[in-house]
């Protein structure tokens, strides 16, 4: 559990590197991955 929080806020730092146009794609394969 704890493991996975720490990947989670990993993520969500990376996301913050990302430039906004790649933004969007990264969501939508995070969405695909999630339902999956």
């Amino acid at each position: 559990m704890i493991d996975s929080n720490e990947n989670e806020e990993k993520n969500i730092q990376n996301l913050n590197e990302i430039p906004p146009k790649d933004h969007l794609k990264t969501i939508k394969n995070h969405l695909k991955t999630i339902h999956r």
